[in-house]
């Protein structure tokens, strides 16, 4: 914050909190073997299984895509491994643990759940409640220091949002599962969407 040249020059913070209302899940369907077609196949198998799974736990096939698919050779041996890797998307998010057991329990040692995060699928609105926060943040910031240094605070000038931002939890670990889990606890939790502004004023000419 600097007063130059006749200006006070500010930033200003808004901070909204929002309950996610969604959950992504990201599953991966491992297949291992001697040849690199049946750990393709076996691999495929699995994550043909997890699908229609998910779909019997009323999962749209609009909320569930691929997000990678692998084979390779392992380097400290002959065998070759597949990896078809997934990504879920929960409705309410409160459902995640309901739905993880459910890809458990179809995919058994091969599924590997490698994330586990939250997620608003609109948050304009919060969006544009944190930058007039920050907007009366910033005003009030420099309404504070002209008052200190014994001036009157002018008109704005400039104004700019700086880096708006998400703040979320951080991910759950990657990690194997047996076959016949209980559904998990999750715990949604909240997020914060923070936006910054740089504003500038004249400081008034009778001051």
């Amino acid at each position: 914050m600097t007063n130059d040249g006749g200006r006070i020059s500010v930033q200003g913070t808004g901070h909204v909190a929002l309950r996610p209302d969604l959950a992504r899940l990201r599953l991966s369907c491992l297949g291992e073997h001697a040849r690199a077609a049946a750990a393709f196949d076996a691999c495929s198998s699995e994550t043909a299984a997890v699908i229609a799974a998910l779909a019997e736990a009323s999962i749209s096939s609009s909320d569930l895509s691929t997000s990678g698919i692998v084979l390779s050779r392992r380097h400290d041996s002959d065998r070759y491994f597949a990896l078809n890797s997934l990504v879920v998307t929960v409705r309410p998010p409160e459902r995640a643990g309901e739905v993880l057991a459910v890809a458990v329990d179809a995919g058994g040692d091969a599924l590997t759940i490698d994330n586990v995060a939250f997620d608003v699928a609109d948050d304009a609105e919060a969006r544009s409640q944190a930058r007039q926060e920050a907007v009366e943040d910033a005003r009030r910031t420099a309404e504070e220091l002209a008052a200190a240094a014994g001036v009157r605070l002018g008109r704005l000038i400039s104004l700019e949002e700086g880096g708006g931002q998400r703040v979320t939890g951080q991910p759950r670990p990657a990690r194997r599962i047996s076959a016949r889990a209980a559904a998990a606890p999750v715990e949604v939790g909240e997020q914060q969407v923070i936006v910054s502004v740089n504003a500038s004023y004249e400081i008034a000419e009778d001051a």
